[in-house]
């Protein structure tokens, strides 16, 4: 039969553009594919759920290959379980972060899936935007390729007052003005330098 050959040989193509059994692949939004790689998933998978995780190759929805693959025995791995990564172990989330060495345009990509603009994006915590419930985690990129809350980080500016012990959101993920990165920033907490803040801080 042709779905249990699928299944149990190694004849499914996977996103990378290799060849694995359907049963040890997993099936997701295209944007999560596009972000974590198969060593990100080995750290997120559950030990024993799947050895190899990796990602069943991208299809155009509803064509005749998503459906032949919707028969198959892919697991699924949702954005929410992404997120439930993100929330249960901050130093686990830290350490992982560290391992894309300050990639700007991959720290985009991140931020860009924590905002989920699209109203089509329901995910069971009930909100268009994670990063609202992300809020307390240190998930920013700061100048100094370290990871803060958003609540202790500031954009910079060009007319950056000095003296003053302020921690910056990486302006390189911000300076081309993309709006959805920078009101995923801005709901993570990082704020723009006021007076206040730099009361705070002094």
């Amino acid at each position: 039969e042709i779905i249990n050959a699928f299944n149990t040989q190694k004849i499914t193509p996977t996103f990378n553009k290799t060849y694995d059994t359907a049963n040890s692949l997993l099936q997701a939004e295209s944007d999560l594919k596009n972000l974590l790689t198969t060593k990100d998933l080995k750290r997120m998978i559950p030990n024993g759920l799947i050895n190899k995780p990796n990602w069943v190759i991208n299809t155009m929805r509803n064509s005749r290959a998503d459906k032949f693959l919707s028969n198959l025995k892919l697991s699924t791995w949702k954005n929410d379980n992404f997120i439930e990564f993100l929330q249960t172990n901050e130093n686990n989330t830290i350490n992982w972060l560290k391992t894309k060495e300050g990639s700007i345009e991959w720290h985009k990509k991140f931020y860009a899936l924590l905002s989920l603009d699209n109203t089509q994006n329901k995910n069971r915590y009930n909100t268009q935007s994670y990063a609202v419930i992300l809020a307390n985690i240190p998930l920013i990129l700061t100048t100094d390729l370290q990871y803060m809350r958003g609540s202790e980080c500031y954009f910079k500016s060009q007319n950056e007052q000095t003296g003053y012990a302020l921690t910056f959101a990486h302006p390189d993920l911000y300076k081309d003005a993309n709006p959805v990165i920078k009101k995923t920033l801005t709901t993570l907490g990082v704020r723009e330098v006021n007076e206040e803040a730099l009361i705070e801080n002094i």
